[in-house]
């Protein structure tokens, strides 16, 4: 299975968006987890292709960009939980016979912000299954740095 996490920086403009759909299909990935996309409220729409089912989480004119999951159609897949806020997405995949949970998440720079994702991200991934946490963590070393 091929899982890759993308800082895409906004797919709002259609070659955005051709370049994006072209990566995934040239490199056949199975899971893509799109951070910063910027689309919002249209993303479902726009960015669904046939062959891919797109999860999306984001506040429509809030301070930060948003968290998607594309997921190959091939896969057997259920939605797990959508944060209200746009931090993260959980979907669970059925892999050759396995339950496995995967994060797609667009964490804060806003420490106490990053902290209260985390609380309820360990609620919400306490069930025992394997677990695959992608996207943007926005760990940062000291105020001027992020790694």
């Amino acid at each position: 299975m091929k899982i890759v996490t993308w800082n895409v920086r906004g797919v709002c403009s259609p070659s955005k968006r051709y370049g994006m759909w072209k990566s995934i299909f040239d490199s056949q990935w199975d899971i893509l987890c799109a951070v910063e996309h910027k689309e919002h409220a249209k993303s479902g729409s726009s960015l669904h292709h046939k062959q891919y089912h797109v999860f999306y989480a984001g506040v429509t004119g809030g301070p930060y960009s948003g968290v998607m999951l594309i997921v190959r159609d091939s896969l057997k897949l259920v939605m797990v939980q959508r944060d209200v806020h746009g931090r993260f997405l959980v979907v669970e995949v059925n892999y050759e016979g396995k339950q496995i949970w995967v994060v797609g998440i667009y964490g804060s720079n806003v420490a106490r912000q990053r902290m209260d994702l985390w609380r309820c991200l360990n609620q919400v991934l306490r069930n025992g299954k394997l677990v695959f946490l992608l996207g943007d963590f926005r760990v940062l070393q000291g105020q001027d740095v992020t790694l």
